[in-house]
């Protein structure tokens, strides 16, 4: 063992140690580390069966999910409320990453529109209508979306993602202003961290469309967290410094595609460069 001081000491030799530690030391070092200690929190809350910390760590940033290769498999000998709780982490994390055809994704989707609970299927049909428009087949995006009245019945969060679809939806159709109001429905709502930077760059896209530039630039510049969200925001503010005569608009689309080739983007997945233009 080594000092680390306050007390403190750590293993030296990490191969003397069982392969597996008993749940109880894992609960300890749980305690131990602070909330800010993300990766720590999330391993031990993992390997001390503690789902319900595990869980509320993964909804506040779905993002996470990358730290833990191998939950979702691991997940389905879980509780159906866990497993079903686990199915929504699953569908935000690959819908983010464009990846609505993953595996994964495709079984917390089944998982999800198979439940029990009504909010929870009606969710699942919000998720399936996102991922045709994001593959720009927005006439089967609309006949899954469940009537504008349902979303009442879905926490703020789960009923900004659905009007963020509607207003793709209503983009296509060319009706801008009705895209603008649902995009302004869901800027209104306190949605959870992780989908505030997706509203801006629909209310960007939409101030654009409708000739808005200057605010069309103030929303899109507020987007930073995601890096494949960064990099549509950056390549569309170029665009529009473009249109506008603006030198800096280079820079923007060069930082737009360095972000967007970062985060790993299918090609046909960039702006200008596939069905998937409008981002979602």
């Amino acid at each position: 063992m080594d000092w680390v001081g306050e007390g403190l000491v750590r293993p030296a030799l990490r191969s003397l140690l069982p392969e597996e530690a008993p749940k109880e030391l894992h609960r300890l070092a749980l305690e131990h580390f602070p909330r800010e200690n993300t990766f720590r929190k999330l391993y031990h809350a993992r390997k001390a069966g503690e789902r319900g910390v595990l869980l509320d760590l993964l909804q506040e940033d779905p993002a996470r999910l990358a730290l833990l290769p191998g939950l979702w498999e691991e997940a389905q000998a879980w509780p159906r409320e866990d497993l079903e709780a686990l199915a929504g982490v699953v569908v935000r994390y690959r819908a983010v990453l464009g990846q609505y055809a993953h595996p994964e994704a495709e079984a917390a989707l089944k998982v999800l529109s198979e439940s029990q609970t009504p909010t929870l299927r009606t969710w699942a049909r919000i998720k399936a209508a996102e991922a045709k428009a994001d593959a720009a087949l927005y006439k089967e995006a609309e006949s899954l979306l469940p009537p504008k009245e349902d979303l009442a019945l879905l926490d703020e969060t789960a009923q900004a993602e659905g009007l963020l679809v509607m207003a793709a939806v209503e983009r296509w159709k060319g009706d801008y202003e009705r895209a603008a109001r649902f995009v302004a429905e869901a800027e209104a709502l306190p949605v959870a961290p992780f989908l505030r930077d997706r509203v801006q760059l629909w209310r960007g896209l939409v101030a654009k469309d409708l000739g808005r530039y200057e605010e069309a630039l103030a929303a899109l510049d507020q987007v930073g967290h995601d890096a494949l969200l960064l990099g549509r925001a950056r390549y569309q503010m170029g665009d529009l410094l473009m249109r506008l005569g603006r030198l800096e608009a280079k820079a923007r689309m060069e930082e737009g595609l360095k972000a967007l080739e970062e985060a790993g983007a299918p090609r046909t997945r960039w702006p200008g460069c596939g069905p998937a233009t409008p981002p979602s």
